[in-house]
């Protein structure tokens, strides 16, 4: 098995070091053009999703970039070459299908990540994101989800790690040496306090600085010494106050000052508000078309051309950029890429579901006896598979397809992420081939009595409780189906 591990929790694999990095940067971003900066400012969804949820291509995006988040145009006079980000929360996704049969190695969720304790299998999940994400030719990887849970309701949940921002930040660090071990740029998101789905377009997260400093953004800070990313991901909300893509005390005070982080900061999709959050600590308009103007394309221009935007802050702006690429080593790409491991890719994923399922009462009830005779599997389309978190950040289209795959509508502009998916192989299945002898009683669990009757008739019962999570929605409660 290709061996995907690495025991070293300070070093960062890069192609330059940190100041050979910054000083390369500086040197390319005084060769270039104002235009040439403006191109690396902002990048482009290559499908847009349009009112009626179809979808339509954009045509200044080059025909030879497949569907994914988003391109920007690199500088070929100079090496600089163009940004091809890819979702990537829990395994690289494929919106919207769009690449026909491109599946990839569905990871668990976050949380069950964080449950291991274990480092060394957070960069392992690094580098399978990164590996896979090179592979398809995608050299940024928007992964890195970290946010603090603050709520048990939030839809996005499965995509963080936990409530504790010691153990978010180690585990998030260790994810974004292993993806840029791979010469692949790696994202932390979203910064900061992005944690309810209900009107996150609208939420201003009231906090106190001291409270914000010890807990998210003390996660954020060792995850940045440790890790290095190339870059951080803006979120939807305000901070008190103000737009966390636009906040100047987030992003310029505390982000890039007291912290001191070196990469660039973009938006989220649909995040953006003005030109002047060029201004306030953003350094790339993520998605420009999904946005109510493409700020960063005409706006910036405009007030540039005004005196009301700075040639300073351009240059920042774009060497920040430059920098995480030189020292990522993304201009190094040479040649096809070899496919990755997935033998290998899908042995570390297990050993993560091993690690992170939590036992906290047994009662010699496991492991199940060799000799039992009747097994009641319940609940949860446990004759299917195991349900996915969904959403556009994290729905990975597993290898093998999945058994399942149903949009469940509404009205929400994120309506079209939510779906029931689910990936196989199913429990059902996999109980059959370790107990073959066992005459195996499944039953839905959509009634207690029923589930409780074919319980009595078996001698054990495996009963899979479920709850489905997406981006785009919260609970309203915590009870189960």
């Amino acid at each position: 098995m290709e061996k995907l591990s690495k025991n070293d929790s300070k070093a960062v694999k890069s192609e330059l070091s940190i100041e050979e990095a910054e000083g390369r940067a500086a040197n390319i971003e005084q060769q270039m053009t104002d235009d040439e900066r403006f191109d690396l400012i902002y990048s482009l969804m290559v499908f847009v999703l349009n009112k009626d949820f179809s979808q339509k291509r954009d045509n200044r995006v080059p025909l030879n970039i497949p569907q994914t988040a988003g391109w920007v145009k690199g500088i070929p006079r100079l090496g600089v070459p163009d940004l091809v980000e890819t979702d990537a929360g829990l395994g690289i996704t494929n919106p919207a299908g769009g690449r026909r049969g491109d599946h990839a190695t569905a990871l668990p969720s976050a949380q069950a990540l964080a449950s291991t304790f274990n480092p060394e299998l957070a960069y392992q999940a690094g580098a399978i994101l990164g590996r896979e994400a090179r592979f398809r030719g995608f050299n940024v990887v928007l992964g890195g989800g970290m946010n603090l849970a603050r709520d048990p309701r939030h839809g996005r949940n499965f995509e963080y790690f936990s409530e504790d921002p010691c153990l978010s930040a180690v585990m998030a660090a260790e994810v974004v040496k292993g993806v840029q071990a791979q010469n692949v740029i790696c994202t932390l998101k979203h910064v900061s306090l992005n944690s309810q789905e209900i009107n996150k377009w609208y939420l201003d997260a009231q906090i106190e600085p001291d409270a914000h400093r010890e807990a998210e953004l003390l996660a954020f800070q060792i995850a940045i010494e440790r890790g290095n990313p190339g870059a951080l991901m803006g979120a939807y909300n305000k901070v008190n106050g103000e737009y966390s893509c636009g906040n100047d005390t987030l992003l310029n005070k505390q982000i890039k000052g007291a912290i001191g982080f070196k990469g660039f900061v973009m938006s989220d999709w649909r995040a953006v508000w003005h030109w002047n959050f060029a201004l306030r600590g953003l350094d790339q308009q993520s998605g420009a078309q999904v946005d109510e103007k493409e700020w960063f394309v005409g706006p910036l221009r405009e007030a540039y051309a005004k005196g009301e935007f700075p040639k300073e802050r351009l240059a920042d702006m774009v060497r920040r950029i430059l920098y995480a690429i030189y020292l990522v080593g993304v201009d190094k790409w040479s040649g096809p890429q070899q496919p990755p491991d997935l033998d290998a890719h899908l042995n570390s994923v297990i050993e993560v579901a091993r690690q992170g399922t939590v036992l906290l009462k047994n009662n010699g009830i496991l492991p199940i006896r060799p000799d039992v005779e009747r097994i009641a599997v319940i609940g949860a389309f446990s004759h299917l598979g195991m349900v996915s978190g969904g959403g556009g950040s994290s729905l990975t289209d597993p290898i093998g397809g999945f058994t399942l795959n149903i949009p469940l509508g509404g009205i929400n502009y994120l309506s079209p992420l939510r779906k029931l998916a689910i990936t196989g192989p199913s429990p059902v299945s996999e109980i059959r081939k370790q107990f073959p002898k066992a005459k195996i009683l499944t039953e839905p669990g959509e009634s207690p009595v029923d589930s409780a009757t074919v319980a009595k008739r078996a001698d054990v019962a495996v009963v899979f409780a479920w709850k489905a999570e997406s981006e785009g929605h919260d609970h309203a409660d915590l009870s189960l189906p």
